[in-house]
């Protein structure tokens, strides 16, 4: 057996591989068909608890100022977390 007669077919590119042959090949520059789904992640949330300090309930003069004020914050932190968010990712604010 010689080595050099045997190592010249395995430096010939151009030839299919053994368990490839008599399957028809692909011309090199015809592009990739196949095309990859995209996957749905379905629907996230994210649940919030806000608490108000002693110093909060004091700074306001009812109950219904302090729960209108927090109202009044989270619907600015979800309008800035709904277009952050939807840049970056698919997460929905609700």
């Amino acid at each position: 057996m010689r080595i050099s007669d045997s190592s010249q077919d395995h430096n010939d590119t151009n030839k299919p591989l053994p368990h490839l042959r008599g399957q028809p090949q692909r011309p090199i520059n015809e592009s990739y068909t196949r095309k990859r789904h995209k996957r749905s992640l379905g629907e996230s949330f994210v649940e919030t608890l806000v608490v108000a300090d002693k110093t909060m309930v004091d700074a306001f003069d009812s109950k219904a100022d302090l729960e209108s004020y927090i109202i009044t914050l989270m619907g600015v932190v979800s309008d800035i977390s709904e277009s952050v968010i939807n840049y970056f990712s698919p997460f929905n604010l609700l």
